[in-house]
């Protein structure tokens, strides 16, 4: 998710002349945790019913790729996707200041892919049937949810990061699974823990790329995954101190 304190939650001037790429990798992901649906708490429809139609308590949650991700993808035998929120009416600028601050497209080492493949589109699965009541709406290009009352965008996106972060890749990269899955393919882990290459753009510092997750936005049933780690992050109220 986006971070208060990362370059994506900024407010940044919308890109008309942005032209989106697709990104879509069908390779498989051998590493990540077995897919479970979310145990949905009890009170979840005691907690949607008080949602509002105001559009600035409307949350919207981005699944976005990028040929560069794609590559990387491909190299390391996986399929990745930036998951990441804003608000409502800012989907397009978030999707076009990733392109500005080249999102995730230098590693550790530096390495950095090329301007041109840094260009971020929304990759979701929109042409589903989209739910007609409760508190989430499918459209072409992210997940809309309208937030409870009481609840801020931060506690929701705090929310559904957390939620998120067994499938982080960079996490992933560290761990004694991940450093084994890149061994045995003679390729370096280090690879795989991104960062913005051009965050000064911005005047910020080069954050880690936390909002890279092992996810297929083109396998119906993570997808579902996905909406069900949504549907669930509404009826938590996180502190700003669990973000970390």
């Amino acid at each position: 998710m986006i971070c208060p304190k990362s370059p994506l939650a900024l407010n940044p001037h919308p890109h008309p002349g942005f032209h989106m790429l697709g990104a879509e990798v069908s390779s498989r992901i051998p590493f990540i945790p077995s897919l479970t649906m979310a145990v949905l708490p009890d009170g979840i429809a005691q907690c949607t019913a008080g949602t509002v139609a105001d559009p600035a308590q409307r949350r919207a949650v981005i699944v976005a790729g990028c040929p560069g991700l794609a590559g990387l993808a491909e190299k390391y035998e996986f399929t990745a996707y930036v998951v990441t929120t804003c608000p409502e009416k800012r989907v397009w600028d978030t999707l076009s200041l990733l392109q500005k601050v080249a999102y995730a497209a230098s590693d550790e080492m530096g390495l950095c892919w090329p301007d041109h493949e840094s260009r971020w589109s929304a990759s979701y699965l929109g042409d589903r049937k989209r739910m007609v009541s409760g508190p989430m709406e499918r459209t072409s290009k992210a997940i809309l949810m309208k937030l409870p009352t009481g609840m801020t965008g931060e506690q929701f996106d705090i929310a559904l990061a957390r939620r998120l972060r067994r499938r982080a890749i960079g996490c992933w990269a560290a761990s004694k699974e991940g450093i084994r899955h890149c061994r045995s393919r003679r390729l370096d882990p280090a690879g795989l823990r991104r960062k913005a290459a051009r965050p000064d753009v911005v005047q910020l510092a080069r954050l880690p790329a936390s909002d890279l997750i092992a996810f297929n936005a083109g396998n119906e049933k993570e997808v579902v995954w996905l909406e069900q780690q949504v549907l669930a992050a509404i009826a938590e109220k996180p502190t700003i101190e669990d973000r970390g």
